[in-house]
């Protein structure tokens, strides 16, 4: 059987099997085209598999059908992948996940608005592009990386899906900003209010998540784009809140961003301006920021695998994702010293608010 073609095994003797070939042929595994062609061969086993196993859990209301009637499969997108994996009658009641009530008219799709079907060979190579992207302007800016992760990637896929790759980079990249360093027992002492409810704001988004319209949630992620780039390009800051506002706005701001985060993806919004307003030392802000992040983004996890949008092949592919991040990364701290990071700053917020808008524009036009 090819790498490409035929049924699903395992997964894993297929990759190994189509890399001893190259091997096998004198080419290159790791690096150039054999590197692609192999990446290839790994988002494809994965996106063939989530397809079988998506069709059997999710479904979602269409007032077109009345009567509960399903349509037909061969009339959805990638019903040559589904036809094999149709949904028990005695099934047919469930919404959204593993919980539902029996309702008239639903309809299966896939992860967000569509069913998911085989990566093909620009698709993994733009994924791939798009971590190493993101990780290189982590690298020179110091942020970045799981919000140019989910503009880019929510540009050609469904925002749940963009989510789930976006998790595991996300987190390699946040452990160290987060635990390693001299203000982590500060900053829990003065933030713990704001990261108990970002946590608790997260869960919630996720369950959200798992029920509303993904192209509604992608014009939102738009829209929080959008934002975030204003107030970085205008450079005017929030006046500070002062301590006796502090005690209740923190968790506030927390929940608020938790429940976006849970939604979209992004934790930036409202949390950067917040803790830039709260005139927090460096090192603090830096910490405090990471340490918001690194739990949203674990309770993210959470949330999504509970409401059944976090299948393991998707994890798998995440994992695969900390790679090029983790090259884009290195690469990005090398040149942080050539290149001007201010105006840097300004071209990276300048080109996420464009995607921001494309996105608001598509979702709400």
């Amino acid at each position: 059987m090819g790498a490409l073609g035929g049924a699903v095994g395992d997964p894993w003797l297929e990759i190994r099997g189509a890399a001893m070939h190259r091997v096998a042929r004198g080419e290159d595994v790791l690096h150039g085209r054999g590197g692609l062609v192999l990446a290839h061969v790994v988002f494809s086993l994965l996106a063939r598999e989530s397809a079988r196993r998506s069709a059997r859990w999710r479904w979602r209301i269409d007032a077109r059908h009345p009567r509960g009637d399903r349509p037909a499969t061969s009339a959805l997108p990638g019903a040559s992948l589904q036809a094999s994996a149709r949904m028990p009658p005695d099934r047919m009641h469930r919404c959204g996940g593993r919980h539902g009530l029996a309702r008239p008219g639903l309809r299966p799709v896939g992860i967000g608005s569509r069913r998911m079907t085989s990566f093909d060979l620009a698709e993994s190579a733009f994924v791939l592009g798009s971590f190493t992207l993101a990780g290189f302007v982590k690298g020179i800016a110091g942020f970045g990386l799981p919000t140019v992760t989910l503009a880019l990637l929510a540009l050609t896929r469904p925002l749940p899906e963009a989510m789930a790759l976006m998790l595991v980079p996300t987190l390699a990249a946040n452990v160290w900003q987060a635990l390693v360093g001299p203000a982590l027992r500060p900053v829990l002492r003065r933030l713990w209010g704001f990261l108990l409810a970002g946590m608790l704001g997260t869960l919630a988004g996720a369950g959200i998540l798992a029920r509303a319209d993904a192209q509604t949630l992608s014009g939102l992620l738009g829209l929080l784009l959008l934002l975030s780039a204003g107030l970085a390009l205008t450079g005017r800051p929030l006046p500070p809140p002062g301590a006796a506002r502090e005690r209740w706005l923190s968790p506030l701001v927390g929940g608020t961003s938790g429940l976006l985060a849970g939604m979209t993806g992004s934790f930036l919004m409202p949390a950067a301006p917040y803790l830039a307003a709260l005139r927090l030392p460096s090192q603090h802000f830096v910490q405090g920021f990471g340490l918001a992040a690194l739990l949203a983004t674990l309770t993210l996890a959470l949330g999504m695998a509970g409401a059944g949008l976090l299948p393991p092949d998707l994890g798998l592919a995440s994992l695969i994702g900390v790679l090029p991040a983790s090259l884009g990364m290195a690469i990005g701290t090398r040149l942080r010293r050539a290149m001007p990071e201010a105006r840097f700053r300004t071209v990276i917020q300048a080109a996420l608010g464009l995607v921001g808008g494309w996105l608001a524009i598509r979702a709400f036009g």
